[in-house]
């Protein structure tokens, strides 16, 4: 692992400035692999309940336009 002299003295203090931090190749692979993956997980989890909320809205709009031309019709006498 890499750093330089300004990241050590500031290692757990919080305020190692980002241009002291020097990364190796491997810890940038870790770094970006993982950046990839959480981006798709959020992006996966976003269109899954973007998807259950269209689904869920045609479905109501189905049924009330059933229940509709069920009273139309006289299917169903009203009480």
């Amino acid at each position: 692992m890499t750093q330089t002299v300004g990241s050590i003295n500031h290692l757990g203090h919080g305020s190692a400035e980002m241009s002291d931090i020097q990364l190796t190749d491997r810890e940038r692979a870790i770094a970006k692999e993982a950046a990839r993956l959480a981006l798709e997980e959020m992006s996966s989890e976003f269109y899954k309940k973007v998807g259950k909320t269209i689904v869920e809205k045609v479905l109501i709009w189905i049924g009330l336009l059933a229940a509709g031309y069920v009273f139309g019709k006289g299917w169903i006498i009203k009480v």
